[in-house]
């Protein structure tokens, strides 16, 4: 079993997916969202994006892409 972690950026949220992929077709695990912060800068979204992905990792994983 290997599973993958995947990131939408949005305008107004961010997406993740955790997606196992087994012996048979790839299955998503997990999803879950976050809000941008885009009014916030850029420093405020990369920091969502990296909160999200970490979070997904550490309930999730582990993750390996």
């Amino acid at each position: 079993m290997s599973r993958y972690l995947g990131l939408d950026l949005g305008g107004t949220n961010i997406k993740a997916a955790v997606i196992d992929v087994g012996a048979d077709r790839p299955k998503v695990v997990a999803t879950d969202q976050a809000p941008t912060h885009a009014s916030e800068g850029p420093e405020a979204v990369a920091a969502a994006m990296v909160a999200l992905g970490a979070s997904m990792r550490d309930h999730w994983g582990p993750i390996v892409g």
